[in-house]
């Protein structure tokens, strides 16, 4: 069993509570702002809080297909694509001209791939209301106006990507039982606190316990 997966707890009173949810939290930059991306798309930085609000909760696709393009049913043409989500975002904040984010993976592959040190590039992809198209330097520029993201995807080191600072950047923790104890309440870490499902109280415990536990569509293959 990996070290990752084992919680240890000195105390004498212990009240804890299993997890549903499991996978790996790993912190990533998704995009960056004011800055023109492969695909020549530029995301505005005063609507940074507002893209990355519509960043968490959603889904994280993995892969390209012959084109180079998301693979996932949610870019026009792709509605019959098989592709699953292998996670999710949990969290989105704009941090200087990044957005960083926090994401659940919850593939096994994927989990497995990340113990073994696997790092992954990020794309995002979405709609805008309307763009602005600029000439700049013999290059067309895309000021996108309103832009939203409708998915996150995962890639892997090499491909072609909009901003090549768009990495993954630290693995926080691999879960496969999820429990963080703070003040006698364990909880998984990431979310708030639920009610529990089984509850177990252990009195004067001395030893070491150890728990296992319609608009612009827009994405940025590069």
């Amino acid at each position: 069993m990996s070290e990752e997966n084992i919680f240890y707890f000195f105390t004498k009173e212990v009240e804890f509570q299993e997890s549903d949810i499991k996978g790996a939290l790993v912190e990533a930059t998704a995009m960056e702002l004011n800055k023109v991306s492969g695909s020549g798309n530029v995301y505005q930085i005063d609507e940074g809080p507002e893209i990355a609000k519509s960043l968490i909760g959603k889904s994280v696709f993995y892969g390209t297909d012959w084109k180079n393009q998301h693979e996932n049913p949610l870019i026009k043409g792709k509605e019959d694509s098989k592709a699953k989500p292998v996670g999710f975002v949990e969290t989105a904040k704009v941090v200087g001209n990044k957005i960083k984010v926090k994401i659940r993976i919850t593939a096994q592959s994927m989990i497995e791939a990340l113990k073994q040190g696997v790092k992954y590039l990020f794309s995002v992809g979405g709609k805008a209301i309307s763009e602005t198209i600029k000439e700049i330097a013999g290059k067309f520029v895309h000021i996108l106006h309103g832009a939203r993201c409708n998915h996150l995807q995962m890639l892997d080191l090499g491909t072609t990507v909009g901003f090549p600072n768009a990495k993954m950047e630290k693995l926080i923790e691999i879960n496969e039982t999820v429990m963080i104890c703070e003040g006698g309440l364990c909880h998984c870490a990431g979310r708030p606190p639920k009610p529990p499902k089984r509850r177990i109280r252990i009195i004067d415990v001395e030893e070491t316990l150890v728990v296992t536990g319609k608009g612009t569509l827009f994405s940025d293959e590069g």
